[in-house]
């Protein structure tokens, strides 16, 4: 299986390419940035959003996600993160994504002012307890009944699954991490 697994906006930290190491034995992993190059190590997620904004911006991660899935035919499986999977949203209602048979997504938090794009993988969103720009619940509420689309809230933060956001919750990235080995040897 060919999986990619798109950061947030941290890039590719040691503990973003430790995640992506779980699945290297079984699967062909290849990991996306919205950086050319390494970003500086960030104080915190404020910081890390700035220079996201001032480097890339959420169009211009769309547009990496799609050229890089034109030029990767074959791949199975998206796993992104956060902006990273707010980018993967507005991408997954193109035709490119056909080989692609399932995404899961961690708090894209963006998404909630493009409710009306409709992807054409199967999607499974989870969100965090609350986000402080939004209601998760409503966003929860426009998706339900969402053809395709499997949605969860968690009981924690945004960042749970990032080691260096300041929302980190290790027992939810070992709770999350072993479901997602789990349901991608299964397939």
């Amino acid at each position: 299986m060919r999986l990619l697994i798109i950061s947030d906006i941290f890039g590719l930290t040691p503990a973003f390419l430790a995640f992506a190491e779980l699945f290297e034995q079984a699967h062909q992993v290849h990991c996306l940035s919205p950086y050319p190059d390494s970003p500086p190590e960030f104080n915190n997620d404020t910081q890390a959003y700035e220079y996201f904004l001032s480097s890339c911006g959420h169009e211009q991660y769309q547009q990496q996600i799609l050229s890089f899935l034109k030029q990767h035919q074959g791949v199975d499986t998206i796993i992104a993160f956060s902006a990273g999977a707010s980018a993967l949203w507005q991408v997954s209602a193109h035709n490119e994504l056909s080989s692609v048979k399932n995404i899961i997504s961690f708090y894209p938090s963006q998404i909630r002012n493009q409710l009306t794009s409709t992807p054409r993988v199967p999607t499974h969103l989870i969100f965090p307890i609350s986000e402080p720009h939004f209601s998760v619940d409503a966003v929860l509420e426009q998706l339900a009944g969402r053809v395709g689309v499997s949605v969860e809230k968690t009981n924690f933060y945004h960042g749970f699954m990032n080691a260096q956001s300041r929302h980190f919750d290790s027992y939810a990235y070992q709770q999350f991490s072993q479901k997602i080995v789990a349901q991608l040897s299964a397939l």
